[in-house]
């Protein structure tokens, strides 16, 4: 992944300042088509993109974006409008401070690799077989993989739900 997204001249700057976001992310093949899941550092909530082609890693960044921002949609949708307005405006502010890297942790590779067990479950299970088509897919698929409980050592506590973490994270950025 980082060889790819290198010679499409994305920013692979790790530790930017005030970087908001850390993703790392792997190249994953089904068959003959490419996919990428984006695994957030602190967190662990995964975004996973499906059908990229050479174009969309040159433009990776905006293809993610658009993803995030499905999420966030989904995940702040029973918020107050006034709350969905911050949210917005905090994404679109920190839309730059977001950077990739291949994934250097042991834990967030193992993370990663057990992801892929769930997703290709999830294709089986639930598409027949096939890989997510629409945005409804990908985003199930999307809470699959982030309402399973993660170990994660870094923190006090030693499991935790991306999910309710990646919430926590972006309402403690807010002003409220």
């Amino acid at each position: 992944m980082y060889e790819t997204l290198s010679k499409a001249n994305t920013d692979m700057t790790h530790n930017k300042p005030n970087n908001a976001w850390d993703w790392h992310a792997k190249i994953i093949k089904f068959g003959r088509v490419n996919c990428v899941i984006a695994v957030e550092e602190n967190t662990r909530y995964a975004i996973f993109l499906c059908d990229l082609k050479k174009a969309d890693f040159k433009m990776f960044h905006y293809v993610f974006m658009d993803q995030f921002e499905n999420h966030i949609v989904d995940l702040f949708g029973d918020t107050s409008v006034e709350t969905q307005k911050l949210i917005f405006e905090l994404v679109l502010q920190l839309r730059g401070s977001c950077s990739y890297s291949k994934p250097m942790s042991n834990s967030v590779i193992s993370h990663m690799t057990q992801m892929q067990y769930e997703i290709e479950d999830f294709c089986h299970r639930e598409l027949g077989g096939y890989l997510p088509a629409t945005n409804h897919h990908l985003l199930a698929l999307g809470h699959r993989l982030n309402d399973n409980i993660r170990t994660h050592k870094n923190i006090k506590t030693e499991f935790i739900v991306p999910i309710r973490e990646f919430r926590t994270k972006i309402l403690s950025r807010l002003d409220l």
